[in-house]
């Protein structure tokens, strides 16, 4: 009989974005998951409600499984680059650079604006980075 290790699941990653109200400057912040349950958000600042349809959400959670992907794939990203290829010349950046370095967002129309979602994504640790780099 095999036996096969499961991994925990990652949880879902904090979800942020600005008020798109005149004259707010609030930034709503969410989950993913939360957003499945309740379809609606309220600015703490201004009170303007955001109902997010079945596509927004469809897109967020796919956005969302990428980020779990990317961060239960940690033991292969010290061997794993990210090459740039311009006019012959070839730039190879380690991704687990990228992954302490990039912020990550997704931008969506919402309401006919464009709405910058950026994720809060747990930096890599520095022992993590040691370990890739030895």
């Amino acid at each position: 009989m095999k036996i096969m290790e499961v991994n925990k699941v990652t949880k879902s990653q904090k979800i942020e974005f600005k008020c798109v109200s005149k004259n707010c400057d609030g930034t709503l912040s969410f989950m993913v998951n939360q957003i499945k349950k309740n379809s609606i958000l309220k600015c703490d600042k201004c009170g303007n409600e955001y109902k997010f349809g079945q596509e927004l959400i469809s897109k967020l959670e796919m956005f969302d499984r990428l980020i779990k992907a990317v961060s239960e794939a940690k033991s292969i990203l010290g061997d794993t680059n990210v090459a740039i290829d311009f006019e012959g010349h070839s730039l190879k950046v380690p991704y687990r650079l990228l992954l302490t370095r990039l912020s990550t967002s997704l931008k969506l129309e919402v309401g006919g604006q464009t709405v910058d979602f950026s994720f809060r994504v747990e930096p890599l640790k520095d022992e993590d980075l040691k370990k890739w780099s030895s």
